[in-house]
């Protein structure tokens, strides 16, 4: 799908449900995701829920390089919801995977998943939800 479709800037506003795997990869390449979302579909709503910040914040307790990119991330997107540039959702009661949840709340609110998992674009995929990727070698989002 090209991404000319969603540069027209119309006024709808197109939801955005974050993947751990988009974000930490966006840090890690030194993508503003946030700049890139809106240039490539104009008007969004970016949203991170609980169980995925969660996700992070456990990823930086580990010793490694991918750690101390999580735990860099993690602040910064804290920065982010705390000047409410990224919408925090809280599902603290639902008993489901971090991709589980992302999938349901995609279909329910006819919403994106930025995600660079293989796994969950194929499942994302199967249940006709777009998704958003980061292509590594041209370092920019690209959309299915």
């Amino acid at each position: 799908m090209s991404n000319k479709i969603f540069n027209d800037k119309r006024k709808t506003t197109k939801k955005i449900l974050l993947d751990t795997s988009f974000i930490l990869l966006s840090f890690q390449l030194n993508l503003d995701f946030i700049n890139e979302l809106k240039a490539t579909l104009g008007n969004v709503e970016i949203c991170i829920y609980d169980k995925v910040l969660e996700e992070i914040k456990r990823i930086s307790s580990e010793r490694s390089q991918r750690g101390v990119i999580a735990k860099i991330t993690y602040y910064y997107i804290q920065n982010l919801i705390n000047n409410k540039k990224i919408k925090y959702i809280c599902k603290e009661n639902e008993e489901t995977t971090v991709d589980d949840l992302l999938l349901k709340e995609a279909i329910e609110n006819d919403a994106f998943i930025a995600t660079v998992d293989m796994r969950l674009r194929r499942k994302a995929k199967k249940e006709n939800i777009r998704t958003i990727y980061i292509r590594k070698t041209k370092k920019r989002i690209e959309i299915d």
